[in-house]
């Protein structure tokens, strides 16, 4: 729920900005997306690992 809170705070704040600031706050909202699907990816990496190394010992 804090992501998406997040995201629809950036996404207001993005309407609201005057188009003299509008590129640079798009680029903070492109960089938090990018941390995003850094982040799920980092996290998919890690379960595969897992299961290819078989798990836990204990």
């Amino acid at each position: 729920m804090l992501l998406v809170g997040l995201f629809y705070a950036l996404a207001e704040l993005l309407k609201r900005t005057g188009p003299d600031r509008r590129r640079s706050l798009a680029m903070l909202v492109e960089v938090f997306i990018g941390l995003l699907l850094f982040a799920g990816l980092a996290v998919v990496a890690n379960n595969a690992a897992v299961i290819v190394s078989g798990g836990a010992a204990g």
